[in-house]
């Protein structure tokens, strides 16, 4: 196979021309992809023609899978490849046909309420709509290498509570458990700058906005840091968006950059299948600068 590689802006992201990702990859060209992704953080690959079988093969060329967490629930879009989820707005029977529906995602990074995130997250369009349905990425290392000195001063040295009772909707999650009254939401705490296990490399790490908090500042001083680093972070200067087109199959550095969707027409089929890469790695907090 004859791989080159072109980036789609300055911020991230990047296409991989010349590959068909239903055959095998060398171990040369796995190195290379994995060069390509840590560099780019955001890889899209035209044209593919994927089963599902297919789908999760090229998955694995990234690393091990987890499975999709409401599997633990009982909850398998796809019984062959349960290590598939569907991300659909489409129903069937009257029920949804798999998750996240039509809402509107804000900005996040996927799962940093676990205390191992996933690495990165994969996804493949079966239905697309004629409109809409666009994904944005943002570049957290160059937020982090862009801070402003007093903002990174705040930052340095302080963690972040991440609540793991909410989805990237901002409703409560469909696999999670009630929490009974007064009784503290799971979630993990990660350091605000953080180091990219793979790369060495320092990122502003702040997953999801909503029920977040500073655990060292629980207060108003907590909550304006956030807001100056969530402001700093979601530039447009940090931005690659992805308009989607049947045969992309698209992956993302989870660790690296945040996401977001704007809402769906409800009444324009959109799914997709999604894997996630395992994060294997404890988070470690970024040194501070000599």
């Amino acid at each position: 196979m004859s791989m080159t590689i072109t980036a789609l802006c300055a911020s991230l992201g990047a296409e991989v021309h010349g590959l068909d990702l239903r055959q095998p990859v060398s171990d040369d060209l796995r190195e290379q992809l994995h060069e390509a992704w840590n560099r780019h953080l955001v890889l899209v690959f035209r044209d593919q023609r994927l089963d599902a079988g297919q789908f999760l093969a090229a998955s694995q060329i990234f690393g091990g899978l987890d499975m999709p967490p409401g599997v633990r629930y009982g909850r398998v879009h796809i019984p062959a490849h349960p290590e598939i989820a569907l991300m659909s707005n489409e129903e069937e029977n009257g029920k949804p046909k798999g998750l996240l529906g039509s809402s509107e995602l804000v900005w996040h990074a996927d799962m940093t309420f676990d205390e191992l995130p996933p690495r990165g997250a994969i996804l493949y369009p079966l239905r697309l709509p004629e409109t809409g349905g666009e994904t944005f990425f943002s570049n957290l290392y160059l937020a982090h290498d862009t801070l402003p000195e007093a903002l990174r001063a705040q930052a340095q040295g302080r963690h972040a509570f991440h609540d793991g009772s909410l989805n990237s909707a901002g409703k409560p999650r469909a696999d999670g458990a009630a929490l009974r009254e007064g009784e503290r939401p799971p979630g993990a705490v990660h350091p605000l700058l953080r180091v990219h296990p793979a790369t060495g490399r320092s990122v502003v790490f702040l997953g999801r906005r909503q029920k977040s908090y500073v655990t060292e500042w629980p207060d108003e001083r907590g909550e304006a840091l956030l807001d100056g680093l969530w402001a700093h972070a979601t530039q447009p200067r940090f931005v690659y968006k992805h308009e989607w087109r049947m045969g992309d199959m698209l992956i993302w550095d989870n660790l690296a950059t945040m996401h977001r969707r704007d809402a769906l027409d409800a009444s324009q089929p959109r799914t997709l299948y999604r894997t996630q890469i395992s994060g294997r790695q404890p988070v470690r907090a970024a040194a501070e600068p000599a």
